[in-house]
């Protein structure tokens, strides 16, 4: 469908994002786009729900469902607006699967949501990229988490796991580097044994 974004979004004009032009009150025409709605399917009766309506919509990135409600009002030769949101599922991410506030410093939680979407990664990646990734994680995790939030390259101790996850993700980062050496040097190594 075609579908033109709301003016309160991310998109760029000229350099600036329509919501901060919106909020100094320029009028912002924004173009329609491609976007896929795969479907929208009512959830709960209306009749049980009026005036509000329960959809379940699977669409593709980049659809705004905000504007979704207000075309349907539009259609309807009516008004219409989203009053919740609840995300069940971006890309392979699925709520369900999702670790809850409560879980943040649980480390067999974190480790079982970090090894369930590797496998949704690997899934993606070619057999060999898969196995090279596995033997990696196998060497540095040594199948558990550290005990503290310390890298295993640096021995640095970090304040959190999210600070020792973005530690190890850092482009600049001697570790990261050092990473992804040793995942280079097992890749050759495999290759010679090949």
């Amino acid at each position: 469908i075609m579908q033109v974004p709301p003016i309160y979004s991310a998109l760029n004009i000229d350099g600036k994002r329509a919501y901060e032009l919106a909020r100094e009150g320029v009028d912002v025409k924004l173009s329609a786009r491609p976007v896929t709605v795969f479907s929208i399917e009512l959830i709960k009766d209306y009749k049980d729900t009026a005036p509000q309506i329960h959809l379940r919509i699977s669409c593709g990135g980049g659809t705004y469902i905000r504007s979704i409600a207000r075309d349907l009002g539009r259609t309807l030769s009516s008004a219409a607006h989203m009053t919740s949101l609840i995300r069940t599922q971006h890309g392979e991410f699925r709520l369900d699967a999702c670790l809850s506030h409560h879980d943040i410093n649980d480390a067999e939680a974190i480790l079982g949501a970090m090894r369930l979407n590797a496998d949704n990664f690997l899934d993606r990646l070619s057999a060999e990229d898969a196995q090279g990734v596995k033997r990696l994680a196998s060497k540095f995790a040594g199948g558990t988490p550290p005990v503290k939030n310390t890298c295993e390259t640096c021995k640095k101790e970090l304040p959190s796991k999210n600070a020792l996850f973005r530690h190890l993700r850092g482009d600049n980062n001697p570790c990261a580097k050092a990473l992804t050496r040793a995942y280079d040097k097992l890749k050759s190594e495999e290759n010679k044994n090949d």
